[in-house]
């Protein structure tokens, strides 16, 4: 791809968690509108009489999405770091171990669960990696199976199509409410959980359906036969896929329910920490913890309601920062602030609204920021990065946006320094002066970094970084990838043996910091290890699987 695992699961992250979060067609955005609709029963029950805002969780929700700050922002600052080729802190370092170099295999970031070494022989921890991932895999196509992008692109307009379907017969069938009233109304008053499980259950039927009126044969769609229609329709097919004595559909019964089952298997994890989460809601309103908090709202002389906003969006961070998930801290933090909110600001519908948004954007800022987090697990198993060099490329950008959505966003709004809308313009401009002022190009004349990167090389002296700097300049000004050339000898199943540091570097602690960096990655121990080793015209090694039509890079 030519570019970093790093910056792969960084584009993953900062796009999936904020656009789920804010886009009604998501399971993610039925559990806000389901805690949203709670809080304001009980604001109903407590207040009695019409309320100042809408009495409906979807209508809530609808409202409080241009006072979501952290992900709008974010979303603004992604397409344009991807636009500029500009990056900074230490995901400007990871981009160039890529660019400057050549690489095509993620950099030194990459998840390589395959170059586990063992004197004894043995590699335990690769085959338990590789137990996982065969966990994972296991609802991949048959190798035979055609790819096709309507049965990708198919099923994801039907789960759009079914949702808004039943998004308006919902709610055009709740009480008070008529079609003729307008979209936004009868949106307003449905059941937005009700219209997603129908949704899900709809699409998976319909998917499930087309994949059955399929039939493949030597791995090409092809008209069936009558013994496509015997018990071999119901059956699974075997394990290698290799059902060529008559056209069989592209996904039997029998291996539809299994991979619903399968798919249901993955969020298991999620339903837990749900469960966990809402029992911690409970204990906390059990003991009274919810009351002590409206009352320390509604009654201090110190804290202004106008700050309430600013306040959940920064403990959502924190909490979802702490604890990794933004699910569960929704759950504990929407019973303790909501309500006070509604009564200290007097009903004022953009407190509430953002407050809302502070919430649900606070739970997405904490979940990008934290080590433990399952979006961000996810984002780098998916994109095949390693954790901790997901996190901390990450962090420098998450944490940047979280200030502009206090400082520009949060507390001016709060205060009604000026409208909303005008903190969503300056958000904009925001993020395109810092991707130009702070961010710098990945290779560039002088080779330098950005402003932090420039003083802690200033401070540290760090001469692996230096040697990357003058890296950069040289592929700059000869328009190639740079070359280094440790040798490394294939010497045996899944092992590699260094050779001597390269003299062209000087210092022997730089070229093995280089040498890691450009680590090759070994095949998986499952497949055959007699490898070819092409020596370079500088004697070093090179495995075939780096060779482009057998040449070097």
């Amino acid at each position: 791809l030519g570019v970093s695992r790093e910056k792969l699961a960084f584009i993953v992250d900062c796009t999936a968690a904020p656009v789920a979060s804010i886009v009604p067609l998501s399971s993610w955005v039925g559990f806000e509108i389901l805690l949203i609709q709670n809080e304001l029963n009980k604001i109903r029950t407590s207040m009695g009489g019409e309320l100042t805002v809408p009495s409906s969780g979807f209508a809530v929700f609808l409202k409080s999405i241009e006072y979501r700050y952290y992900s709008i922002f974010m979303l603004f600052l992604v397409p344009l770091l991807i636009v500029t080729g500009r990056d900074w802190g230490p995901m400007l370092v990871a981009e160039r171990k890529v660019r400057v170099y050549g690489r095509r295999d993620g950099g030194a970031g990459a998840f390589r669960p395959f170059t586990f070494d063992s004197s004894d022989g043995e590699n335990d921890e690769a085959d338990d990696v590789i137990a996982i991932l065969e966990r994972y895999d296991r609802n991949n196509p048959k190798r035979d199976t055609p790819r096709h992008v309507w049965n990708m692109i198919g099923p994801v307009l039907a789960l759009v199509f079914f949702i808004f379907f039943f998004l308006w017969r919902t709610g055009s069938n709740a009480d008070g409410t008529k079609p003729e009233d307008g979209f936004l109304a009868v949106m307003g008053h449905s059941d937005p959980m009700a219209a997603l499980l129908w949704g899900s259950i709809a699409t998976s039927l319909v998917t499930m359906g087309c994949y059955l009126l399929q039939f493949k044969q030597d791995g090409y769609l092809t008209k069936p036969t009558r013994g496509s229609f015997t018990p071999s329709y119901c059956r699974r097919q075997n394990d290698n896929g290799d059902d060529d004595v008559i056209p069989v559909p592209l996904l039997t019964v029998h291996e539809g329910m299994e991979a619903f089952l399968r798919g249901s298997e993955r969020i298991f994890r999620l339903l837990i920490v749900l469960t966990l989460a809402w029992a911690t809601s409970s204990v906390i309103v059990g003991v009274g913890l919810d009351r002590f908090i409206s009352e320390v709202i509604l009654h201090s002389n110190t804290l202004d309601y106008r700050t309430l906003p600013t306040i959940s969006f920064l403990v959502s961070t924190l909490i979802a920062f702490v604890t990794g998930t933004s699910w569960g801290t929704m759950a504990i933090v929407f019973p303790l602030i909501l309500s006070p909110t509604y009564v200290v600001s007097d009903g004022d519908p953009s407190i509430f609204y953002g407050t809302v948004a502070g919430i649900l954007s606070g739970a997405v800022a904490g979940d990008h920021t934290s080590l433990i987090s399952d979006t961000t697990i996810l984002s780098s198993l998916a994109s095949e990065c390693r954790l901790y060099d997901h996190v901390v490329t990450q962090a420098p950008y998450a944490l940047t946006v979280i200030i502009w959505s206090v400082s520009i966003g949060t507390i001016p709004v709060g205060w009604k320094a000026y409208s909303n809308d005008v903190a969503l313009g300056l958000g904009a401009v925001l993020a395109i002066l810092t991707t130009f002022f702070l961010g710098v190009r990945i290779v560039n004349a002088t080779g330098r970094y950005d402003l932090f990167t420039e003083f802690y090389l200033w401070v540290s002296k760090d001469e692996f970084l230096r040697q990357i700097k003058r890296d950069t300049v040289t592929a700059h000004q000869s328009g190639s990838y740079v070359t280094i050339r440790p040798s490394l000898h294939v010497c045996g199943k899944g092992k590699t043996q260094r050779g001597a540091a390269d003299a062209d570097y000087g210092s022997e602690n730089v070229s093995l910091q280089l040498q890691e960096m450009i680590q090759i990655p070994m095949p998986f121990p499952s497949l055959t290890h007699d490898e070819t080793v092409v020596e370079d015209s500088n004697g070093g090694n090179l495995h075939d699987s780096h060779l482009q039509d057998g040449v070097p890079p």
